[in-house]
């Protein structure tokens, strides 16, 4: 099996990553209580703060895939992402925050990796670490935007979280007026909660399934979904391509051709109504990178300093958030039933005069004092009626 290949295979973490350090605290003896490894495309990833497998999966997941294989568990979370932390949560609730920007507030990883495990075959000949950030809710996948480590390199990444929450007065609206889903508005097969990234993979999952019959290992799939073998590569490649097109006229031109799959059950991104989270989290990022002489002073230090740095390559990365405090920015909607009334009031009372004051006199003329003028017009008939 190819994810129990993956995992025989793969470096012991604990030889990748030589020192960890989170809010100033060392963490290199129990880095696992960090990190969760994750399946990707590119192999397998390890995710800072990322939700339990329990909190994040439905049952419908192959078990052997995000439940028996691969993840630990967690702390159970205190926080969600349209109500943040909740009032009993302190700084060691899950997921780990900090509370100071720099680098004494954030993570920094000193990362190393021998000679004999450097592999220029596979994949791109490019060496070093890819780096994705992303919020708890959110799977990692290693082709989406990245930032990259290189060998001997001290990177710094300085975070600015971009946090897009909603107005409550939007909830009445539906989802297609305000274009976007709260996040238990839509319904996944695979995950609990709703994120439009998650969305995506899931349908890109279904769409490489009804193409090849099969799934990469890679993607999500329940217990009965067939993983796809080294022959169907160019077929999952094929589904991805098609999946990212949108152009209807390219879709249609390969439905008529005999030559390719027929695609009558063709799943398409529109579709998928994968619309964006109402309270979404997203992070911007300042990277600074320049070359790391670790090696000159490895041979100062001592003679094993000196010949392990002729086998070694080791790689800093320091993650911390740039400030101490960050704007968000609310949906809401642009004219409430308020500031239809006033803007029609004020276009009224501008152009024609017209003030509230007229509508209650419209209203007395038209109601009350008809009435009293009918009420005065029958008095007076039964009065001459009595004096003949």
């Amino acid at each position: 099996m190819i994810l129990k290949l993956s995992v025989q295979v793969q470096p012991r973490f604990y030889d990748t990553v030589d020192k960890c350090f989170w809010m100033g605290k060392d963490f290199s003896k129990n880095i696992d209580s960090l990190f969760t490894p994750v399946i990707t495309n590119e192999g397998i990833c390890y995710s800072f703060n990322l939700l339990d497998r329990s909190e994040m999966f439905t049952e419908t997941v192959d078990n052997d895939f995000y439940e028996n294989f691969l993840i630990p568990h967690v702390p159970p979370t205190k926080w969600s992402i349209e109500k943040g932390y909740q009032a009993d949560s302190d700084l060691r609730s899950f997921p780990y925050r900090s509370v100071m920007s720099g680098l004494q507030g954030g993570l920094e990883l000193t990362l190393l990796v021998n000679s004999s495990n450097l592999d220029y075959f596979c994949g791109d000949t490019l060496q070093g670490y890819k780096i994705i950030l992303h919020n708890p809710l959110q799977l990692p996948y290693a082709k989406q935007r990245h930032f990259f480590v290189g060998l001997n390199q001290d990177v710094l990444i300085a975070v600015k979280p971009n946090m897009i929450t909603t107005s409550k007065s939007l909830v009445g609206y539906s989802p297609l007026h305000r274009k976007c889903f709260f996040t238990y508005e839509k319904e996944l097969r695979f995950f609990k909660v709703y994120d439009q990234k998650n969305c995506l993979q899931e349908c890109l999952s279904n769409f490489t399934y009804n193409h090849c019959n099969c799934v990469a290992f890679y993607m999500l799939h329940d217990n009965s979904t067939p993983i796809c073998g080294p022959r169907m590569d160019d077929c999952i490649k094929e589904a991805v391509s098609l999946f990212l097109v949108n152009d209807i006229k390219i879709k249609m031109e390969y439905q008529q051709d005999k030559n390719k799959r027929n695609l009558k059950n063709y799943i398409s991104t529109e579709k998928c109504d994968c619309l964006p989270t109402c309270n979404s989290l997203t992070f911007e990022a300042e990277v600074s990178q320049t070359d790391w002489s670790w090696k000159e002073a490895a041979n100062i230090l001592s003679d094993k300093a000196r010949e392990l740095s002729k086998t070694t390559h080791w790689s800093r990365l320091q993650i911390f958030f740039k400030d101490m405090q960050f704007i968000t920015s609310e949906r809401n909607e642009l004219y409430g039933n308020m500031d239809f009334l006033a803007s029609c009031g004020g276009l009224l009372g501008l152009f024609i005069g017209f003030s509230f004051i007229s509508i209650v006199e419209i209203l007395y003329y038209i109601s009350l004092r008809l009435f009293c003028n009918f009420l005065n017009g029958r008095r007076r008939n039964v009065k001459e009626s009595d004096s003949v």
